[in-house]
């Protein structure tokens, strides 16, 4: 299992199993709880305690983007845990994977790994308005649709 992105599943199993590969691995896991995310303030406040942001992150898609296209990467890689992403509101999940997408793209043309494993509850669960790097999201081997 080698992704770059974002890997989407459904199943509850094959989603621990992608986990369990990563921190074989040694990759640097960080882990969110959608379930303590219930709006944009909340969502922000997790991404820059969790990911240490620097203090002029302010709380915006586009600082985000900013911040994490110069987070440091080691060469065993980042990857992203969101379990139940799909509870996010609507314009926060597709902000966010967009700005996932976009860091992914970029750390592939650096030569390092930045994964984001996201679980969703809806088996049917797409994006109706693309990302602006559609290559950097897919369903995992398993569930590709």
């Amino acid at each position: 299992m080698n992704y770059q992105g974002i890997v989407l599943f459904n199943n509850v199993d094959h989603f621990d199993k992608a986990i369990n590969n990563y921190e074989d691995n040694d990759a640097k896991i960080i882990e969110f709880d959608i379930e303590e995310i219930s709006n944009s303030q909340q969502l922000h406040f997790e991404l820059k305690s969790r990911l240490y942001l620097p203090s002029y992150y302010n709380n915006t898609f586009e600082s985000l983007l900013e911040c994490m296209l110069e987070y440091e990467i080691d060469e065993d890689g980042l990857v992203l845990i969101f379990e139940q992403m799909d509870k996010l509101p609507f314009k926060n999940l597709y902000s966010l994977l967009d700005v996932f997408a976009t860091v992914a793209k970029a750390k592939q043309e650096e030569g390092l790994k930045f994964v984001v494993l996201a679980q969703v509850d809806n088996a049917y669960f797409k994006l109706y308005k693309p990302l602006n790097t559609p290559d950097f999201i897919c369903w995992n081997e398993k569930e590709k649709k």
